[in-house]
């Protein structure tokens, strides 16, 4: 076997590590800008910032499109003008809930309680608000669905409140700095039997779901009034919500969401979005697409979004605690790995790690041709894997149409929960396949062939 270059290893362990698919980035120094003019966050930040009623917004988009990161870009700006409070519902579900497949089974009145505890835990921890007796009151709420499910009629809000992972911010009082400050969950402390499969669906109009909405409403009124700033709630993690009747209760038929008494922000799948769009409960939605890496004219030529991937290479190589070679990343590899990724910030992160992978298998510090195509052709039989001949119609279908338009149907909504059929960003939203789908699987439009 060949010996490793020197500091192969120590440079694939440390790539390996930067560019983790699933963290969002934080640091504003790995953060790379999409363009304005086609980033929904830049209105979203203007509408959010207006002196009017609460609103509820909704961002939609495929998991993996960066949705979080922008979240948490977004939140963190708004703290200079407004209390911010991030709930990340993924994390809480996986780490404290230790079931996250229940996220799929919640109703809208567990949601606006999960948001209440929530508010208690970044009252209390972040802004040391005092509660006169509010807290108890969404115990209260909360405990008379315990009952009805034969548990104890307890509940221990600021035990519950613990275990939740959240983020907030905004100058109060003698609190420095504005920015967002995680608040760590207590894992053990979480006893909250939530998103039962087998648990009846409660309606808006019962009692017990209006004294939920009465208290957690209470909770947000006495912070605002107590620093004399507006509430902004943003909620991340909806978008794994994928059963399309707990995607229906939680933003068609239930009202809850947009009876909060605070500007609200929740994320969403884009397919079920379509899906539904014209009966969604919300006061507007964004769509944050993919980075277009691909060109709508030619869709096997680069689009402008390219250089947003050179400037992620950039940023994160350059946050690394180890000697970084000079051509661990040549031009043509990031080119070729950005168009391969969709502009999916998850596909192209995880397609890093796999060449980080090869170069802890192959120790040398430069990745040949042929490895980084093996790595690609590896992730194109998995996104090919289980399409039928209805699907690949589908994508033809659509890669052929000049205007790449959304086709009716549910095959076409099916494909976009899949993420095989990606949207992107223009003057009006258009969609094309996966571009690995398009290496050998489907064909070029007749009029480009030559």
């Amino acid at each position: 076997m060949a010996r490793p270059q020197d500091g192969a290893e120590s440079f694939w362990r440390a790539v390996h590590e930067a560019f983790d698919p699933i963290r969002p980035v934080t640091d504003p120094a790995l953060r790379v800008e999409r363009e304005a003019r086609y980033n929904p966050m830049v209105e979203l930040d203007r509408r959010l910032r207006l002196p009017i009623g609460h609103m509820c917004y909704g961002v939609a988009g495929s998991v993996g499109s960066g949705k979080s990161t922008e979240l948490l870009a977004a939140a963190d700006k708004l703290t200079d003008d407004a209390l911010v409070v991030f709930v990340d519902l993924w994390r809480h579900f996986e780490s404290s809930v230790r079931d996250p497949g229940a996220l799929n089974h919640l109703q809208p009145w567990e949601l606006i309680g999960l948001l209440g505890l929530s508010l208690v835990r970044a009252g209390t921890d972040r802004f040391g608000h005092k509660w006169e007796g509010r807290e108890e009151r969404l115990a209260e709420a909360l405990g008379a669905f315990t009952t009805a499910d034969g548990a104890d009629p307890s509940v221990d809000v600021a035990r519950l409140a613990g275990g939740l992972a959240v983020a907030a911010g905004g100058a109060v009082g003698a609190i420095a700095g504005t920015g967002l400050q995680l608040l760590k969950a207590a894992t053990d402390s979480w006893t909250w039997r939530i998103g039962l499969r087998d648990r009846k669906r409660s309606s808006d109009q019962e009692p017990r779901v209006r004294r939920v909405l009465v208290a957690t409403n209470e909770v947000i009124e006495a912070l605002q009034s107590a620093y004399d700033r507006k509430l902004v709630l943003v909620v991340d993690g909806l978008d794994r919500v994928q059963a399309s009747e707990t995607f229906k209760d939680l933003f068609v038929e239930s009202n809850l969401l947009p009876e909060l008494a605070c500007d609200t922000v929740v994320c969403a799948e884009l397919g079920l979005v379509q899906r539904y769009r014209s009966r969604l409960r919300l006061s507007k939605t964004f769509e944050l697409t993919n980075i277009p890496v691909a060109s709508a004219g030619d869709p096997w030529s680069e689009g402008p979004g390219i250089d947003f991937f050179h400037d992620v290479i950039r940023r994160r190589l350059a946050s690394l605690d180890v000697p970084v070679p000079s051509d661990a990343f040549p031009s043509e590899m990031v080119r070729r790995i950005a168009w391969c990724s969709g502009g999916r910030l998850r596909d192209f992160m995880s397609l890093v790690r796999e060449i980080a992978i090869h170069g802890l298998i192959n120790g040398v510090t430069t990745t040949a041709p042929e490895t980084m195509e093996a790595v690609i052709d590896v992730f194109r039989r998995e996104c090919e894997g289980g399409l039928n001949a209805k699907e690949i119609a589908q994508l033809q279908h659509v890669l052929d149409d000049p205007k790449h338009r959304l086709p009716d149907g549910d095959v076409a909504l099916t494909l976009l929960d899949k993420h095989l059929l990606l949207a992107y960003p223009n003057q009006s939203t258009w969609y094309l396949p996966h571009p690995v789908l398009m290496l050998t699987l489907l064909q070029r439009p007749q009029a480009q062939r030559g």
